[in-house]
């Protein structure tokens, strides 16, 4: 069994790499998204196969959001097992350029840490089974 972990918090280049992977026979892969591409994800989010987590900041296209385009062309049960978490307050990039001396920037990226670490947790615990 081969497990893929994407960790996509910059994606200057993950439409590529992610549409990459979707064309080869993986037995697992988690992808999370703290920063999600601008390129045709929601068709990308239409071949998915595993569950995914995103965590879109305020300012990021509503598509990406809770409802948004890319939830909604998950396959349905991807859909249920997917988490999807909007942080409002947060602009941009904030999990990897934000100023952590600012406390709601510091709770906000503790919070996105801890989410992935929980998610990929769960997920990976029922891959060892």
């Amino acid at each position: 069994m081969r497990v893929v972990l994407i960790f996509n918090f910059l994606l200057a280049h993950s439409h590529s790499l992610t549409h990459s992977l979707t064309q080869h026979s993986l037995t697992h892969s988690l992808l999370l998204c703290a920063r999600p591409c601008n390129l045709s994800c929601a068709e990308l989010a239409a071949e998915c196969t595993v569950p995914q987590l995103v965590m879109a900041a305020g300012n990021d296209k509503d598509d990406y959001k809770n409802g948004g385009a890319v939830q909604k062309a998950l396959p349905e049960t991807v859909r249920e097992a997917s988490e999807f978490k909007e942080f409002e307050e947060m602009k941009h990039g904030w999990v990897i350029r934000g100023d952590t001396a600012d406390e709601k920037i510091k709770r906000d990226v503790e919070d996105a840490v801890d989410r992935a670490k929980t998610f990929f947790g769960a997920k990976l615990a029922k891959t060892a089974m």
